[in-house]
């Protein structure tokens, strides 16, 4: 996840994963996480916005990401600086892609 306003950025992130591990009766499970808090002391444009996602594996070989982020500029009389508010939707398919083990399975 990602706030800012004005000249104050925070990142966070936050992970849970299970795992089944061979030769083991249960699933490890662990928990990950960061905040990375960031203060720009430096002029210029001012803006608000944010950015929140999400990972779903959805096989053992692949994953799903989606996030959505929006972001609003203060009204600023330099006609270079950026004027217009938006909005995003990403949505992303990762697929493990391993040539050793494909070169492997054809011999």
């Amino acid at each position: 996840m990602e706030l800012s306003r004005g000249y104050f950025e925070g990142h966070a992130e936050l992970a849970h994963g299970v795992y089944d591990v061979p030769d083991r009766p249960t699933a490890i499970k662990g928990l990950m996480y960061y905040l990375e808090p960031k203060y720009t002391f430096t002029r210029g444009s001012s803006s608000r916005g944010g950015t929140s996602g999400t990972t779903i594996r959805v096989t053992p070989t692949s994953l799903l990401k989606m996030s959505v982020r929006g972001d609003h500029w203060a009204p600023n009389a330099n006609p270079n600086a950026p004027h217009d508010n938006g909005y995003a939707v990403a949505l992303q398919w990762s697929q493990k892609l391993d040539f050793v083990e494909m070169l492997q399975r054809r011999q």
